[in-house]
């Protein structure tokens, strides 16, 4: 479920606002003091540790599905807790976006500030799938 989560997020998401951000970021990089190249540079960054996280968690499910040892106690225990390692990464990263929004206050109506909006809102849907995926598994 949380491979399909992600493999979703991607497919109907998170493919859409990298476009966007790529698009946005030449007309706003001109200014580099503005605030709205502060955090679109931002929103790029992290979009990049969160793409590497997610796609830590997709590699790691994959190589499980692949080795198919779902007896194996100790492949299982690293599998959960290499997962939950980068979902707390991603949690993070999630706050820090969060403060960033805060932080830097833009129009409404900015095209950044839509973008940015619109990608808390996505990684927060596909976190809290995550999330309850992941508190769902009984931990040691």
């Amino acid at each position: 479920a949380i491979m399909n989560d992600i493999v979703k997020y991607y497919d109907d998401e998170a493919r859409a606002l990298e476009d966007e951000i790529i698009r946005l970021l030449p007309i706003h990089d001109r200014d580099k003091e503005s605030a709205e190249q502060e955090k679109l540079t931002f929103l790029f960054h992290s979009h990049q540790k969160i793409t590497v996280s997610l796609n830590n968690i997709l590699d790691i499910l994959f190589v499980y599905i692949k080795v198919g040892s779902y007896s194996d106690e100790e492949l299982n225990t690293y599998v959960i807790k290499r997962i939950r390692n980068n979902v707390v990464f991603l949690n993070n990263i999630l706050y820090f976006l969060s403060l960033k929004n805060q932080e830097i206050e833009l129009k409404s109506s900015s095209e950044v500030q839509k973008l940015y909006e619109n990608y808390l809102l996505r990684l927060t849907t596909v976190l809290y799938d995550i999330n309850r995926e992941l508190a769902a598994i009984p931990r040691e």
